[in-house]
């Protein structure tokens, strides 16, 4: 269950059979992500089924986007460029 919660993104800590609270969270966190039911936070072999069942990550920090699987990720957008002649910035297009 804890490896399966790693490979979804949904982070369980030390990857070490002991079912604690930080397995807990991430288990949490997956219901979220995933909008399914997994109120009792307890591995069973159906959420398990659910966690195999996917195959992206699903857990996603705030902000973050994910490519769909077999596509790479957009590159993260950069801030403008500095051009220290003047103190002015430029997008690109030219001086």
């Amino acid at each position: 269950m804890q490896t399966e919660l790693k490979r979804v993104g949904c982070d369980p800590g030390e990857v070490d059979g002991v079912w604690g609270g930080r397995s807990r969270e991430a288990l949490a966190a997956f219901g979220h992500f995933a909008k399914v039911d997994v109120a009792q936070l307890v591995p069973t072999p159906e959420v398990l089924a659910l966690i195999k069942g996917k195959g992206a990550v699903v857990c996603v920090a705030s902000g973050e986007a994910q490519a769909p699987v077999g596509e790479a990720a957009p590159p993260p957008e950069s801030a403008p460029s500095y051009h220290g002649v003047g103190g002015s910035y430029y997008g690109g297009g030219g001086y």
